[in-house]
């Protein structure tokens, strides 16, 4: 387990890396975010493996790690030409929902009837952020399936709010604060990952849903800085390391969205697309009639512009 923190600890820091790179205008940083996240959502799914008791159980998630080929050959774009990758990604969103969605949960029920002891949150967390890891990895390279992937990776809300939610409650009326701030981690936590969802897909409420977080966040930096005897570094590395590095994570991001909202710091760089399609990208929605137009539109565009980078190709080839 050591050696698998180790890795995403590392992944997670070429993602940084990626990201200085990007706002630097530089075209590799987007490389540098996309692969760490595909192979940080490999090793989360992998944590999702160990997580179930039984070799019966572990035999058949094995199953789900055949998701991730496809991806893993995009990496070699010799490996697949256009014409089977469009195919081979229109069956990757069924063999998504049957593998990453139905499956894991049809286990989680299995487990409960066999009374099979298995931690089903963290199971359940390990697949959703794996989930997540992995739509950010196919919205990066335009592939089919990334909003799937985000929108059921989001569902930790869920998860995080309910948890939240209960320790909070136990914590006012036990009169506990650590279990209150743990119950604050978790909410600000599950109001983060949704906005992001929203924002990211550019759903309307993205804005309120974020500000929600942000008054979470605001409200365990006041009650950290009011507690700082009580709440010491024990209780911090007692608390799974999985959990703070996604707290520091979301920390972060809902920092640099609330400033690049406001204009204080640049839009990521990127000319894999002509400017042209990141204009309607920005509009595209599934929501509005505008979002969805804009949505079509960038589709025709991308295509448009693929078929004429193929025949540029043909004509050099030539």
């Amino acid at each position: 387990m050591k050696t698998i923190r180790n890795i995403i600890t590392f992944l997670l820091v070429i993602s940084i890396v990626g990201w200085f790179a990007k706002y630097a205008q530089n075209e590799y940083g987007e490389t540098l975010i996309a692969v760490s996240y595909l192979f940080v959502s490999i090793l989360l799914n992998f944590l999702a493996y160990k997580t179930l008791k039984g070799v019966f159980l572990r035999t058949i998630y094995a199953l789900s790690f055949f998701i991730f080929l496809p991806y893993i050959l995009v990496l070699f774009p010799n490996a697949l030409n256009i014409e089977f990758q469009d195919s081979f990604y229109s069956i990757i969103i069924l063999a998504t929902f049957l593998l990453c969605i139905i499956f894991p949960f049809s286990l989680i029920i299995y487990t409960f009837f066999k009374k099979i002891k298995t931690d089903t949150f963290v199971f359940a967390e390990h697949i959703f952020l794996a989930l997540i890891a992995l739509g950010f990895f196919a919205k990066y390279n335009y592939l089919a399936g990334a909003s799937i992937y985000i929108i059921v990776g989001s569902c930790i809300f869920i998860l995080y709010f309910l948890k939240g939610l209960t320790l909070s409650i136990k914590g006012i009326v036990s009169k506990q604060l650590l279990i209150n701030f743990e119950g604050l981690l978790f909410l600000f936590c599950g109001f983060f990952s949704l906005s992001f969802c929203f924002k990211i897909q550019h759903w309307p409420g993205a804005s309120i849903l974020g500000n929600i977080g942000l008054f979470c966040l605001a409200l365990i930096i006041l009650l950290y800085f009011l507690n700082r005897n009580k709440l010491n570094l024990v209780w911090w590395q007692q608390r799974p390391w999985l959990r703070n590095y996604i707290f520091i994570a979301m920390s972060i991001s809902s920092i640099v969205l609330t400033l690049n909202s406001n204009g204080s710091i640049p839009d990521g760089y990127s000319n894999k697309f002509p400017n042209t399609y990141y204009q309607l990208r920005a509009k595209a929605n599934n929501y509005t009639k505008e979002g969805i137009e804009s949505a079509n539109k960038a589709e025709i565009y991308k295509d448009a512009y693929f078929d004429f980078i193929d025949q540029q190709n043909r004509k050099d080839k030539k």
